[in-house]
C-alpha cells in the first residue's frame, strides 16, 4: 500500500522567521516513514517548503503517486495549511484517508477533527506505532480505528477519541530516520567546523520532567534515552551514506542525565567521530558544569541553545523554570570558558512581566552577551497552562485571538497584557533585536546560525520606526513655528 507523509507550508513567511536561518529534515516525520518502511508499506516523503512546491504542483505529485492514505504533519501556526493539503486529498481521491499529526493535533485530537472537516484521523503522542496501526488497518480495507489507541477519528458522524498510547519505553528499537526520502539537496547548508555541511537532526532521548508553564511536552514528562552506542550508530551511517558533518540533538533537555552525556562524549571520541563531525544540542542552565561542558567542547559539541526567558527572577519562578539567575550567568560563563558557542532564547509577554521586567530579560542579554539570542513574544500553544491562564486572564495576560495563524513561535499575535499592549511588546521586540544585533561585533555573527538577514531586517525596522518619529517630530516643530510666525 501506498502511503505519502507530508510536510505542509507554513502559514507565516519564513524570511521573518529570526529564531533559526537552517531549513532542516523533519525528524518526527523520517521516523514514521522509517517504521511504516519496516513493515513493508512503499512510503514517500514530499517536504513542500523545502521543495517550494506550489499547492496545484503537490496536486500533481500527489495524482501521480496515488496513495492510499496520506499523512501530515503539523504545529499550530501551520494547521491551516496543513488542512488544505488534505482538502487537496479529497479532491484528487475522496477515498484517501488523511491522517493529521504533530503537535497540534497532540494537543487538541478532537477539536482539530471538529474545526476541519478534511481529517479523518488525528493521531496524538508518539505516531510511529498508531500510524503503522492505522496503516495496517487501511490496508486491510478496514475504516474503523476504535480499538487503535492515541487517535480521535470519525465514526458515522460523530468524532471519538480513543485511550492514550503508551510511550515507547525502548527508543532502540525503532529504526533509523529514513533521510533517505528526502530532497536532501533542498536542505539549507550550515558552517560546520568541517566546512559547509548540511545539519542533520538526531535525537537521543525523549521526553521533559519540567513543567514550565508556556511550554507542551509532545513526548511526556516521563525521560526515555536511547543507548550511547545505538546514538553512535546512527551518526555513523549520517555520515558515511550522507556526508553529513553537523548534528542538532533535538532532545529537550540533552545533559539531563550528566553520566550518560559524559559516555557519548567517551564514545564519541573513542569512535574517531570527533575528526568527522560536530554537533550543537539543548539543554538547560542547571544541567551543565564546568567539567561537562569542556568534555563536551572535547567531544565536537559547536554551540549550545538555553531557554533562558527571563532576566526577573520572579518571573522565571512564576514560569515555572525552576532555574535562578545565578545558575544562568554561570552557565553561560562555562560555556564561553569551554569555548563553546552560545544561543539564548528570551520571552517577551510573560505572564505577571511589567516593562520593568522585559528591560531586565533585555539588559541580561546584553549582561550574557552569547553569540546568538532569540527574542520571542509569548504564544499562549494548545496544551500549555499559559493558554489555560489567559482564557481565565490570569497573569495579567489578555487572549486576542484564538485563529491558529495567530499562533507562531516568533511573530504571534495572539496575546497581550493588560499593562502591556501588544503593539508595545512588539517595539520591546524590535527594539532589542535592534541593539542585540547592530552592535558592530553582532552584525556578522547574525549571518552564521540565526536568519540574519531577517534579524537584521527586522531590527532595522525599528530604527526606521524612531527615525520617521523624528521626522514628524520636526515637521510639526516647523509648522507650529510657522503658524507662530504668521500670528
Amino acid at each position: 500500500m501506498k502511503i505519502l507523509l507530508v510536510i505542509p507550508p507554513v502559514s507565516f513567511d519564513v524570511r521573518r522567521e529570526i529564531k533559526h536561518a537552517k531549513l532542516i529534515m523533519h525528524l518526527g516525520t523520517a521516523y514514521i516513514a522509517a517504521s511504516l518502511r519496516s513493515r513493508r508499506f512503499d512510503v514517500e516523503v514530499c517536504d513542500i517548503p523545502a521543495e517550494r512546491l506550489s499547492l496545484q504542483e503537490f496536486a500533481r505529485r500527489l495524482s501521480n503517486f496515488a496513495p492510499r492514505m496520506v499523512g501530515i504533519t503539523s504545529f499550530t501556526a501551520q494547521i491551516f495549511q496543513a488542512h488544505a493539503v488534505a482538502g487537496i486529498a479529497k479532491e484528487v481521491d475522496p477515498g484517501i484517508i488523511t491522517v493529521i499529526g504533530g503537535a497540534h493535533a497532540s494537543a487538541l485530537p478532537e477539536g482539530t477533527l471538529r474545526q476541519f472537516s478534511a481529517f479523518d484521523v488525528a493521531v496524538y503522542g508518539e505516531g510511529e506505532e498508531t500510524v503503522c496501526e492505522i496503516a495496517a488497518r487501511i490496508a486491510a480495507g478496514e475504516n474503523d480505528f476504535g480499538s487503535v489507541n492515541g487517535t480521535a477519528w470519525r465514526d458515522r458522524g460523530e468524532i471519538r477519541k480513543n485511550a492514550p498510547r503508551q510511550f515507547i519505553r525502548d527508543l532502540d528499537s525503532l529504526p533509523f530516520p529514513a533521510f533517505d526520502l528526502y530532497p536532501l539537496q533542498k536542505y539549507t547548508a550550515g558552517n560546520s567546523l568541517f566546512g559547509q555541511s548540511r545539519i542533520f537532526p538526531i535525537m537521543s532521548g525523549r521526553g521533559c520532567p519540567y513543567e514550565c508553564s508556556f511550554c507542551f511536552r509532545l513526548q511526556g514528562s516521563s525521560v526515555r534515552a536511547r543507548s550511547v552506542e545505538n546514538v553512535i550508530q546512527e551518526m555513523r551511517r549520517d555520515i558515511d551514506f550522507f556526508d553529513t558533518r553537523q548534528f542538532f540533538f533535538q532532545d529537550e533537555t540533552f545533559t539531563l542525565d550528566r553520566a550518560r552525556t559524559l559516555r557519548f562524549c567517551d564514545r564519541f571520541l573513542a569512535q574517531g567521530l570527533i575528526h568527522k563531525a560536530d554537533w550543537i544540542c539543548e539543554t538547560r542552565v542547571d544541567a551543565v558544569d564546568r567539567y561537562l561542558l569542556t568534555k563536551m567542547k572535547q567531544a565536537g559539541c559547536s554551540l549550545i541553545n538555553y531557554g533562558i526567558e527571563s532576566g526577573s527572577q520572579d518571573i522565571l519562578d512564576r514560569s515555572h523554570k525552576k532555574i535562578t539567575l545565578e545558575q544562568i550567568h554561570q552557565a553561560v560563563a562555562y560555556t564561553k570558558e569551554a569555548d563553546i558557542r552560545t544561543f539564548t532564547n528570551f520571552i517577551i509577554g510573560n505572564p505577571y512581566d511589567t516593562p520593568e521586567t522585559i528591560a531586565q530579560t533585555i539588559k541580561l542579554a546584553f549582561t550574557l552577551n552569547p553569540d546568538f539570542a532569540s527574542f520571542t513574544i509569548l504564544t499562549p500553544f494548545p496544551g500549555t497552562k499559559t493558554l489555560e491562564m489567559a482564557r481565565r486572564g490570569e497573569g495579567n495576560l489578555r487572549l486576542l485571538s484564538e485563529d491558529w495563524r495567530d499562533y507562531s513561535i516568533q511573530f504571534g499575535t495572539a496575546l497581550e497584557l493588560e499593562n502591556i499592549p501588544l503593539k508595545k511588546l512588539e517595539r520591546f521586540q524590535r527594539s532589542a533585536y535592534f541593539r542585540f544585533y547592530m552592535r558592530p561585533t553582532h552584525i556578522l555573527r547574525a549571518f552564521k546560525l540565526v536568519n540574519g538577514k531577517a534579524a537584521l531586517v527586522y531590527a532595522a525596522a525599528y530604527y526606521l520606526k524612531r527615525f520617521i518619529c523624528v521626522v514628524k517630530l520636526c515637521v510639526k516643530y516647523f509648522y507650529a513655528c510657522l503658524h507662530r510666525g504668521k500670528m
